[in-house]
């Protein structure tokens, strides 16, 4: 069976991702890690991509993973590809959901906007309830803020861009909706053509994971890890059979949170 890490969204936490998990579970081993300074951890002075994949691979080599797929969702998909890039020996593949790459001036706004612990706290109080909990013993205004220090510090960083990922040397998989409210259908085939990866593109929006086809996209996810393990020099000659096995869905509503 194929081992999987699957990294949550900036502000998420494990118990955000189950049922995506749940769904990936009858092809391979997930492993949900918890970001540094989220889901109750002690908090860190300042967050930044550097030191969170360096405590995710940290976290590998404590739980004995040499090599695995990975996976992330959101912001998790940023640090999925951060970390294929900069540990290749580490991962077989990675694939990534809904992943923000791009932080100009507009996105580094609006992603800031999200995480204002002002916002949440207007928002419903099962939502603001379960935020509370996913960070507990910690101050989950906190967590925000330092996401939001986070964010404004990635703006004009291009930590991935045109040439500069080995294409050849890792496969990749890009999925995503086609109207999503955070990652334009734009800046996916964008990220694809980057990575020379297959791009899946789902109807409605990824953000919140609620509204994700996750059966579909499991199934989709294993094709392409079956794939890569026959054929592990290249990921290319999946993408028509991925897209072959794509299924219309139409998300749930869209619940504005703040789970990047």
């Amino acid at each position: 069976m194929h081992k999987m890490m699957l990294i949550h969204g900036g502000n998420g936490a494990p118990a955000g991702m189950a049922l995506l998990a749940e769904q990936l579970r009858p092809y391979a081993d997930v492993w949900l890690p918890t970001m540094l300074g989220h889901g109750g951890r002690p908090l860190p002075p300042a967050l930044f991509v550097p030191a969170i994949a360096a405590d995710l691979l940290a976290q590998m080599d404590e739980r004995r993973i040499e090599r695995c797929f990975v996976g992330g969702y959101s912001f998790g998909g940023l640090l999925a590809l951060y970390l294929a890039r900069q540990y290749p020996a580490r991962f077989c593949g990675v694939w990534t959901l809904a992943a923000k790459v791009i932080y100009d001036a507009k996105a580094v706004s609006h992603v800031v906007h999200l995480t204002s612990p002002q916002r949440v706290s207007r928002l419903s109080k099962a939502y603001a309830k379960d935020v509370r909990q996913r960070h507990a013993p910690q101050d989950w205004r906190a967590v925000m803020l330092l996401n939001q220090a986070m964010f404004k510090s990635l703006e004009g960083v291009p930590l991935l861009g045109e040439g500069a990922w080995p294409a050849s040397e890792m496969p990749a998989l890009v999925i995503s909706g086609e109207l999503d409210p955070l990652v334009s259908a734009d800046e996916t085939r964008r990220l694809g053509a980057w990575l020379q990866s297959p791009v899946l593109m789902f109807p409605g929006a990824a953000h919140p994971l609620t509204a994700v086809p996750v059966q579909a996209l499991a199934h989709d996810v294993k094709a392409w890890m079956d794939w890569v393990s026959a054929a592990p020099e290249s990921s290319l000659g999946v993408r028509g059979q991925l897209a072959g096995q794509q299924q219309g869905h139409q998300g749930d509503e869209l619940r504005k949170d703040a789970d990047l």
